[in-house]
């Protein structure tokens, strides 16, 4: 088992806020495969998307473990690297349906969502990393798949 290995061969950064059974439901989908090379960390992610309503409680507790990890990792002092489908539209323009989005949340504002707040926190400047498609893109359409969050 990972946590078993010797901390010269572990990638580290284990949430310790999960037991034992709470970390492998919570990884019985295979959403994230974490990789570690010579100057960073690389996550790559397929996030839980919220299809049906008992869903959001996984997406939620999936998100706030990926941010126990890589605050873990950061702290440590190791750069890391996410990439993948993270199925969150940051912005409006993130999205085929800006409109229907915000319909779909309880306030009727797009940005009202558990998801969409935690990618705040966790991008500049109130984060530490950069969306790097939006970045050296702000202001293309069609985005709508995958995102690459730099640590700065």
């Amino acid at each position: 088992m990972y946590k078993d290995l010797p901390e010269n061969e572990a990638i580290g950064g284990y949430p310790t806020s999960l037991s034992l059974g709470e970390a492998q439901e919570l990884d019985s989908e295979g959403r994230a495969v974490i990789v570690e090379l010579e100057s960073f960390v690389f996550i790559a992610l397929y996030c839980p998307a919220v299809t049906v309503s008992d869903r959001e409680i996984y997406r939620v507790k999936f998100l706030a473990v990926l941010e126990e990890r890589v605050r873990n990792l950061l702290l440590a002092g190791k750069s890391v690297v996410l990439a993948g489908d993270l199925n969150i539209c940051r912005a409006p323009i993130d999205t085929a349906d800006p409109v229907g989005a915000a319909r779909r949340t309880q306030s009727g504002k797009f940005e009202d969502t558990n998801a969409r707040r935690w990618l705040k926190t966790m991008l500049i400047p109130e984060g530490r990393f950069v969306d790097t498609g939006r970045h050296m893109h702000p202001t293309r359409e069609g985005m709508y798949t995958c995102m690459r969050l730099v640590h700065v």
